[in-house]
């Protein structure tokens, strides 16, 4: 019932994000998944969050209950000819935003880093560490090979100041 009051561009979204890897989300991966600029994606995510499909867990940051998101994930089986598309656009926002969050890292291999916070950076890897693991795992299952070269590369000096973990050796 909740499905009937969106329009056809919500429950695409709805249909997308039950192919999104991760747990949570923010905006702009629902943007990338959906090739959507950025108010409009805004306002469609607080369409659905009315709709009790998906959950705000913080502002800007939604997640959607399991259920829902199989849910989802099975209608996009059935109707998303281009999910695996849009799975591969957020596949590389979610690598382009780690490879620019790593450049703000200090590391003794490569020379300055790029200007930016490397608190903030370390605290995006820290909130979107499961989603990025989730992310490579996608990767692996899709064959995009260059996701799956490039995200343990980026993640290298996070790993390295969490003093590693059991995913860095799989990675």
């Amino acid at each position: 019932m909740s499905l009937q009051q969106l329009d056809t561009d919500q429950r695409r979204m709805f249909r997308l994000l039950g192919v999104l890897p991760g747990a949570d989300f923010d905006a702009s991966a629902a943007g990338a998944l959906a090739d959507l600029r950025p108010g409009r994606v805004d306002a469609m995510l607080e369409e659905l969050v009315d709709a009790h499909l998906v959950q705000e867990l913080a502002p800007g940051r939604y997640r959607m209950h399991d259920l829902i998101r199989q849910y989802a994930a099975d209608i996009a089986a059935d109707e998303e000819p281009l999910a695996e598309a849009a799975l591969r656009r957020v596949l590389d926002h979610w690598l382009a935003q780690a490879v620019a969050h790593d450049q703000m890292l200090p590391s003794p291999h490569r020379g300055r880093p790029s200007p930016g916070d490397p608190a903030t950076a370390m605290a995006w890897f820290d909130l979107e560490y499961v989603n990025l693991i989730a992310c490579f795992d996608a990767a692996v299952r899709l064959g995009a090979d260059e996701v799956v070269a490039e995200l343990p590369q980026a993640m290298r000096v996070w790993f390295f100041r969490h003093r590693g973990t059991d995913d860095q050796a799989r990675l």
